[in-house]
């Protein structure tokens, strides 16, 4: 089927035409991303990391919506693997500039199974979920939109620009029917509770006018 296809603009990564290489200019390195990190957990063999991109962005008039990084870090610090669970086991929580802790709305209408991960002894996992900041349909409220990957879509309404944090938490097992695994195939499944510490980002609105040509 591919190689009945035309070798026409626009089909990239087919192996049909070369890819074309462009110099990063100034201004894109001016913008480059940077990221903020929490200071580490440990907790039951392994370690957590919240990590965030420093500045999420909101332009108003509104228009195309932003993806900001929002990242886990986990390490395994003892000497043996861990299968960590991913279903259900962990969520975000913002804290606006006021210092209260931002609402959690949203939830979901169906459910998809997450894959646990197995980190081996010494190694890190790295957890990176869908994001979004849009505005609300008035063009009124900021809003941060995280995609856990189980069809749970969490809402959070930002009640202003300003400084604010954000952390993980990660429990497993919850409360759930049935006996939680314990291990399997002879690898020890995590167990434990942890809240992380903070990771600080500046949310800010600016004009359109303002925004790059790139994302």
């Amino acid at each position: 089927m591919l190689a009945m296809l035309p070798r026409a603009v626009g089909i990239i990564g087919l192996g049909l035409l070369p890819l074309l290489s462009f110099a990063a200019t100034a201004e894109e390195y001016r913008l480059s991303l940077r990221l903020n990190e929490s200071e580490p957990v440990l907790v039951n063999g392994l370690e957590f990391v919240a990590i965030t991109q420093s500045q999420w962005t909101f332009y108003n008039p509104p228009i195309v919506d932003g993806s900001p990084e929002v990242q886990l870090r986990i390490t395994n610090r003892s000497q043996e693997d861990l299968i960590f669970s991913t279903f259900d086991t962990f969520l975000v929580q913002l804290v606006g500039p006021d210092a209260r802790v931002i609402e959690r709305g949203g939830g979901r209408n169906g459910t998809r199974r997450t894959r646990p991960v197995l980190i081996p002894a010494g190694k890190t996992y790295t957890l990176c979920r869908e994001t979004r900041t849009q505005w609300d349909e008035a063009g009124k409220t900021m809003n941060f939109v995280y995609l856990d990957g189980t069809g749970t879509i969490a809402t959070y309404a930002l009640p202003e620009p300003g400084r604010y944090t954000l952390r993980f938490e990660c429990e497993y097992p919850v409360e759930r029917n049935g006996e939680p695994l314990r291990e399997f195939e002879g690898v020890k499944v995590w167990h434990g509770k942890v809240k992380t510490k903070a990771a600080r980002m500046e949310v800010l609105r600016l004009s359109a006018r303002s925004r790059p040509n790139f994302r």
